[in-house]
């Protein structure tokens, strides 16, 4: 824009220099939009979203990150995906469904009191067809089903921990962390958010080994969070994340239950040193 205006001799004035800048800024956010829409459909979280906004109010979706791209055939994916989603919700029981990547596939993570027959054989084949993993808890147990749905070799019994953490980027290295030696980890970025999913698996009959809490969350402080986890389940071990500089009085960690400290900036290893050992040991056994 500033070539064509030198060449052709002509001043810029404020005005028109943030006119023209409005319009590329348009013309940039209706190409993104464009993109977006053509990528939708290899977006198994949009996929699942936009099933759910059929009104299944009984599911409660956490979407997980850096999944792998979907190359086969998106149309039958969905109706894949549909299936599955349909397929285990039981009357009014609440059922969760949580994305993930596993060894370079899809994993549905599906809890909660589904009907008695999900997965069908009829579902557990077209997950096979797609590559998708089905982990379906039940019963305070996790059967992974990929090619053979009888399967039961594969139970799940890593621990699990909750991150709370506002920002993308430390939650990612987080998850990786923790996944790396592990973990099951369900990321949120609110306070709120970690006390529905503290509540629900609880309910559920399992609980959360390890709790990492951002000190600054939007909602709540750290502290006053690690409170309330505590007040819901005291056996949660709970890792306070410190803001910059910050220097936090012992009595107020005791008083709000924290467990251990993690000062930014800190590296991953320090994360593994300040983790229950015990749930370290077992972790690392079932990488």
């Amino acid at each position: 824009m500033l070539d064509q205006l030198s060449r052709n001799g002509e001043t810029i004035k404020a005005n028109d220099y943030s006119h023209r800048l409005e319009t590329i800024e348009k013309a940039a956010l209706k190409g993104l939009s464009l993109l977006n829409k053509v990528d939708a459909g290899l977006d198994p979280n949009l996929i699942i979203q936009d099933i759910l906004n059929d009104g299944h109010e009984e599911i409660a979706f956490y979407p997980g990150t850096k999944l792998p791209a979907i190359n086969n055939d998106t149309d039958d994916f969905g109706s894949t995906l549909k299936a599955i989603v349909t397929g285990a919700i039981a009357g009014n029981k609440i059922v969760r469904i949580k994305t993930s990547a596993e060894d370079g596939h899809l994993a549905l993570t599906i809890e909660g009191q589904m009907k008695a027959e999900f997965p069908t054989p009829a579902i557990a084949e077209k997950a096979r067809r797609h590559q998708l993993i089905l982990n379906i808890i039940r019963n305070q147990s996790v059967i992974k089903r990929f090619t053979d749905i009888n399967s039961t070799n594969n139970i799940d019994t890593k621990p699990q921990a909750l991150t709370i953490e506002h920002n993308v980027v430390i939650s990612d290295l987080l998850e990786d962390f923790l996944e790396r030696i592990g973990y099951r980890n369900r990321p949120v970025n609110s306070g709120r958010d970690s006390l529905i999913q503290v509540k629900t698996l609880l309910n559920s009959g399992e609980h959360f080994d390890v709790a990492i809490i951002d000190m600054t969350l939007d909602d709540i402080s750290g502290l006053e969070l690690c409170r309330e986890i505590k007040n819901i389940d005291k056996g949660i071990y709970t890792v306070i994340i410190s803001s910059w500089g910050v220097s936090l009085q012992s009595s107020a960690l005791k008083d709000a239950g924290v467990d251990a400290v993690l000062h930014k900036p800190f590296r991953l290893e320090q994360l593994r040193n300040v983790l229950p050992k015990d749930k370290t040991t077992d972790a690392a056994k079932n990488r």
